[in-house]
C-alpha cells in the first residue's frame, strides 16, 4: 500500500512537469505530440529490454488500441494549450479525465449499483466539485491574458480528458503485465501521431535542440505513464487513478510562476479556487470508492 503512494507520488510530480520542455517551442501540435511519442516508445523499449518482457502479438493489439486513443488525446492535448495555454488546458482535461474514469466505474463496471446511499451522496459531492472547477478555470479568460481560441481550447481539452480517462480501462483489465503491454501501448501511440503529421504535413525537424527537448517531454510523459500503472496495480483503478491526476498542482505551478499565464487577480482567484475543487474532488472520489 505504501509503496502504491510512492509511486502516485512519482507520478504527480512527472504529469506536472512534462509540458515544461515543448511549451514555448514553435511546432504544430502534431510535431510535438510525434517528438512527444518518440520519447514514449524509447523509454518503453528500456522498460521492456530491461524486464525481459514478452506478450505474443494478437495480445498486443488491445494495448496498441488504447496507445491509438492515448495518442489522439495527446494531440487534442497541444491544440488545448497552444490556444489556452499549460495553466487552463491542462485545468480543464484533468477534471474530464477524472469524471470519465469514475463514469467507467461508477457505471460500466456496476459500482454504483453496489454503493450504499451515504457512499453515492459523497459521490455526488464530487462531480459536483469537479464540475464547479471546470466552470471556474473556463471564467478565469481575462483579456489581457494570452488566450488565442477559447473554443477551440475548451473543446480539445474535453477530448484529451475523454480519450485519456478511458484509454488504461481495457488496459488494467489485460491478462499480462504493465511492463509487456507498455511496448505496445507506446506503438500505438507513436503510429497515430506519425501518420497524423504525416497526413498535416508538419515539420518535423525544428533543430537538435528542440528535438531533444521534445524527446524529454515524452520521457517525462512516459515515465508518469508508467508510474500511474503501477500506482493502478498497487491501489486499484478507483483509489489509484484519480491520485495520479493531482499532478494538476504542479502543473499550475509552473503555468502561473515560470510561464506566468496567469495576470490578473480575478483569473488567479478563479484558477486557485478551481485547482482547490478539483484535488478536492479527486480526493473525495477515491475515497468513497475505496
Amino acid at each position: 500500500m505504501i509503496l502504491g503512494f510512492v509511486f502516485a507520488l512519482a507520478t504527480i510530480l512527472l504529469f506536472g512537469s512534462w509540458p515544461v520542455p515543448t511549451h514555448l517551442i514553435e511546432a504544430s501540435p502534431p510535431t510535438k505530440a510525434l517528438w512527444l511519442t518518440t520519447g514514449h516508445f524509447v523509454l518503453s523499449l528500456i522498460v521492456f529490454a530491461a524486464t525481459d518482457s514478452s506478450i505474443p502479438v494478437d495480445a498486443s493489439v488491445l494495448p496498441l488500441s488504447c496507445g491509438a486513443v492515448w495518442g489522439i488525446g495527446m494531440i487534442c492535448g497541444f491544440v488545448a494549450i497552444k490556444n489556452i495555454g499549460v495553466t487552463r488546458g491542462i485545468g480543464l482535461w484533468v477534471p474530464v479525465v477524472i469524471l470519465t474514469s469514475a463514469a467507467w466505474g461508477l457505471f460500466f463496471f456496476g459500482e454504483w449499483w453496489s454503493f450504499p446511499a451515504s457512499k453515492l451522496l459523497f459521490s455526488g459531492v464530487a462531480i459536483v466539485l469537479v464540475l464547479t472547477a471546470v466552470f471556474l478555470v473556463i471564467l478565469s479568460k481575462n483579456e489581457d491574458t494570452p488566450v488565442r481560441n477559447l473554443r477551440v481550447g475548451i473543446a480539445s481539452a474535453i477530448a484529451l480528458g475523454l480519450a485519456h480517462g478511458s484509454y488504461f480501462i481495457p488496459l488494467h483489465e489485460s491478462n499480462y503485465s504493465i511492463f509487456a503491454t507498455f511496448l505496445p501501448l507506446s506503438v500505438g501511440m507513436i503510429v497515430i501521431t506519425c501518420f497524423y503529421a504525416k497526413l498535416t504535413k508538419s515539420q518535423i525537424n525544428h533543430g537538435a535542440i528542440a528535438n531533444l527537448r521534445m524527446l524529454s517531454a515524452g520521457a517525462l510523459l512516459g515515465g508518469g505513464n508508467y508510474m500511474a500503472l503501477l500506482t493502478i496495480d498497487y491501489l486499484g483503478v478507483a483509489l489509484g487513478y484519480p491520485l495520479t491526476q493531482l499532478g494538476i498542482v504542479i502543473n499550475t505551478l509552473w503555468g502561473i510562476f515560470y510561464f506566468g499565464e496567469v495576470q490578473t487577480r480575478k483569473s488567479m482567484v478563479y484558477i486557485s479556487v478551481g485547482i482547490f475543487l478539483i484535488i478536492m474532488g479527486a480526493l473525495l472520489m477515491s475515497f468513497v470508492q475505496a
